[in-house]
């Protein structure tokens, strides 16, 4: 009798082990889905691209820093990356073509870059079709660590001096995204 209800107690817990393990499992199993269908050789998220996969888009701002005007232009260079099939998403890159940086650099000193971005590489390449128009984000960025967070308008001016006046971006380009999955 007590060795039954020893079995019995121990087959329980094995159930609960195994229940705990799935559940504490589940995340990284779905994270690691595509690189499991990619060794059984399923590449069919790397065959598929959008119909234009690269674009260059003219940008300009114009900010006043310590009461001086100064416009900036530059080309927004585009390109696509690849889909990633567990986030159900297209990535793209995008720099500026002089500095290779995510936007402007309005003002530098020895710890801080302040960079002021308009709009992102999946807006330009035509991924966010309800976006009316980009506006300028600006973030300020740790030179060492890496680390950033935006900046609003009267804290930009209130440290830095800078208050933006304008910008213009090129018309984001009509793209098709026919092949894939999560296109309405």
């Amino acid at each position: 009798m007590k060795r039954t209800i020893f079995t019995k107690f121990l087959f329980v817990l094995a159930i609960i082990m195994l229940v705990l393990i799935v559940y504490v499992s589940m995340p990284f199993t779905l994270l690691m889905g595509r690189a499991v269908l990619k060794s059984f050789g399923s590449d069919y998220y790397e065959n598929i691209k959008p119909e234009i996969t690269q674009g260059e888009f003219a940008v300009s701002l114009t900010y006043k820093i310590n009461g001086e005007t100064v416009t900036v232009s530059d080309i927004y260079l585009c390109e696509y990356l690849s889909y990633d099939s567990v986030l159900d998403k297209r990535r793209w890159s995008g720099e500026m073509q002089s500095t290779g940086k995510i936007g402007f650099v309005l003002h530098r000193n020895l710890t801080k870059e302040i960079i002021c971005w308009i709009g992102t590489a999946d807006y330009y390449m035509g991924d966010m079709p309800d976006l009316p128009s980009p506006y300028p984000i600006v973030a300020e960025c740790s030179r060492f660590s890496g680390s950033s967070g935006v900046i609003g308008e009267d804290e930009l001016y209130e440290k830095y001096g800078i208050e933006l006046v304008s910008w213009e971006c090129s018309p984001p380009v009509q793209n098709s995204f026919d092949d894939f999955p999560n296109t309405d």
